[in-house]
């Protein structure tokens, strides 16, 4: 099969699914989200009935930290509206962790992911903020991408693997407990273990390992990972397939490309596709449009930033074999409502069609004057 032709059947699919109604989107969203696996042939995701899922992501790391109940209400809406059926967020989160969330709760006692801070009644602790969260997402027909901890708490290097967060094997599991015995009611949390951080070493795979089988035993109250559905976001660039090939934890290879015009996700892409065992494959994190940094960097005054092109193209050259898309961040780096009296306005963002393949607009804020969408 000729390039040309496997590029014209991505599009193609791309476009079939972009053109889904949204009367029925609608129709979904008012349901109960059933839960999510990996589809017989180990190729894609499908629901409890077998019916395909295409994973289409927002990626918002602040969310649960920075913002509040009508920013979560009117940004989870704005998701739905636009096509998006995933939110790729995080719990113990990379910034502003110090402080406490939107609600003015803290999650953990200083570097003790084993010590919780749970205090008894409806909507006074972080937790309950968390679960709120979830429900609030499966109003809108939104699953969470879920995050435990941003890798930092593991290891502070992007790459290197060498523990010296404050997680350790033991502290991990405990965590990872608690979490699945807090949120097992909830049916639309896909685990994503990670967190920007890459995991080469025995001592970091171990942790990662200690965290997935609290969270199965916290579920079920056995080692059953069939339990829950679960992955790992790595640091860019970088693939799962590297160095998680055979953890009886993982259920697909989550990818990161990176940002740059040197980011071909299609490479890496194909790679995880090509392993044994088989198993789903996506790019969790590829070029931000009007980022700069990435391969080449283009931090140099007067360097372009990643044009809104390059990740559409990107999205098309993975459609054959990968699951789904991740769209850019768009909750991430502004300072909690608190600070500015308003809601930042990197909450607008373009559409489905903008952000899968086409060359719209597609900022972490809009130009002034300019319209979101």
């Amino acid at each position: 099969m000729t390039a040309r032709l496997l590029l014209r059947l991505a599009v193609a699919l791309t476009l079939v699914v972009l053109a889904a109604p949204r009367v029925s989107e609608a129709a979904e969203a008012a349901k109960s989200l059933p839960r999510l696996k990996v589809a017989e042939n180990k190729r894609f995701l499908a629901d409890e009935s077998g019916r395909p899922f295409f994973w289409l992501a927002d990626t918002a790391w602040q969310l649960l930290h920075d913002l509040g109940a009508d920013e979560q209400q009117r940004y989870f809406a704005d998701r739905r509206q636009k096509g998006f059926n995933v939110v790729q967020t995080v719990i113990l989160v990379e910034l502003r962790g110090d402080r406490p969330n939107a609600f003015g709760h803290q999650p953990i006692e200083p570097r003790r992911p084993d010590r919780p801070i749970v205090r008894p009644g409806a909507d006074d602790d972080y937790w309950d903020d968390i679960a709120r969260s979830l429900a609030l997402a499966e109003k809108h027909g939104i699953y969470l991408a879920l995050l435990p901890t941003w890798g930092k708490n593991v290891t502070s290097n992007w790459q290197n693997g060498l523990v010296d967060g404050f997680f350790t094997v033991e502290n991990a599991e405990a965590y990872g407990r608690f979490l699945g015995s807090r949120f097992k009611d909830h049916a639309n949390i896909v685990w994503v273990l990670g967190g920007d951080r890459a995991a080469p070493t025995d001592p970091a795979r171990a942790i990662w390992r200690s965290l997935a089988r609290g969270i199965v035993l916290g579920l079920c109250g056995r080692e059953d990972y069939s339990a829950a559905l679960m992955t790992y976001h790595t640091s860019g660039p970088g693939s799962t397939a590297w160095f998680l090939n055979n953890e009886a934890w993982m259920d697909f290879h989550g990818l990161q490309s990176g940002h740059g015009r040197w980011a071909m996700n299609w490479i890496w892409v194909e790679h995880a596709y090509s392993m044994k065992p088989v198993m789903p494959v996506i790019d969790l994190e590829t070029s931000y449009p009007e980022f700069r940094h990435g391969r080449p960097p283009t931090t140099t005054p007067g360097a372009p930033a990643i044009g809104p092109c390059l990740p559409g193209r990107q999205a098309i050259r993975t459609g054959i074999t990968a699951f789904g898309r991740c769209t850019p961040r768009s909750i991430r780096e502004w300072p909690t409502r608190s600070d500015t009296g308003s809601m930042p306005s990197t909450l607008q963002a373009p559409d489905r069609w903008a952000t899968c393949g086409g060359c719209s607009s597609r900022g972490r804020s809009p130009p002034s004057g300019r319209r979101w969408n």
